[in-house]
């Protein structure tokens, strides 16, 4: 099939983990303390779990050196996002 592009999610690197810093629930995008150094890039996804359960998934939008800003997936969040919950790759 000619004129098909794919877009690959990027790839992060395995062992990503930190936490929500802030949360901005009238825009729906959360900053988590992981960054470019720890590996996070744009479009990429994480999972955030608070206590060991699944809360929800992110999409990073934008990414500084210690720190990205991610929008929440609508359809995968099963609780409140939360200050302090983990989030992962």
């Amino acid at each position: 099939v000619t004129g098909v592009q794919t877009c690959a999610l990027p790839i992060l690197r395995d062992g990503l983990e930190g936490s929500v810093q802030a949360i901005d629930s009238d825009w729906g995008f959360v900053i988590v303390n992981v960054g470019e150094k720890d590996g996070a890039r744009e479009n990429g996804e994480l999972l955030v779990s608070r206590e060991g359960k699944l809360v929800g998934k992110l999409l990073i939008s934008s990414v500084e050196d210690n720190r990205s800003i991610a929008n929440v997936i609508p359809g995968w969040v099963q609780s409140d996002i939360q200050v302090g919950d983990a989030v992962a790759y």
